[in-house]
């Protein structure tokens, strides 16, 4: 909203103490410069500030706490249509589902390849705990 120059004029005729023609809108001007020279009725605790930016985080990770739900449903959502549009694409007679251990006959031939993976894996995975996650 625009004020124009009268209004500008008004307000600082009053703001000075200057006297002005009795008018709605000087009325107007005087309440809310005299509402503005007072102090407030309450005083607000000395912990406020520090209230006031709690909820603002808290309502931050209210709002990404949702969005992370979100995309998770919406995920698993897709996974769900994935798996049926699969079932029902997919004719499962020709295929022969006899359950068998083949897979793990590889590893009875390469022990020394899996004990050395292990092996791999447990450091790497102290290693990350000693190094991206320090102890506090």
């Amino acid at each position: 909203m625009e004020i124009n120059e009268s209004e500008k004029e008004l307000q600082q005729k009053i703001s000075d103490g200057i006297p002005t023609e009795p008018s709605a809108d000087a009325r107007a001007y005087r309440a809310v410069f005299s509402a503005l020279k007072k102090e407030p009725a309450f005083k607000l605790p000395d912990s406020f500030a520090q209230q006031v930016a709690a909820l603002a985080l808290q309502s931050a990770d209210l709002k990404e706490n949702f969005k992370e739900k979100g995309w998770f449903a919406l995920g698993m959502l897709a996974l769900l249509g994935a798996f049926i549009f699969a079932v029902t694409l997919v004719d499962f007679s020709k295929f022969n589902f006899a359950p068998g251990v083949g897979v793990f006959t590889f590893l009875s031939s390469n022990a020394g390849l899996v004990i050395f993976g292990l092996i791999f894996v447990i450091g790497l995975h102290l290693l990350e705990k000693k190094l991206l996650r320090p102890s506090k």
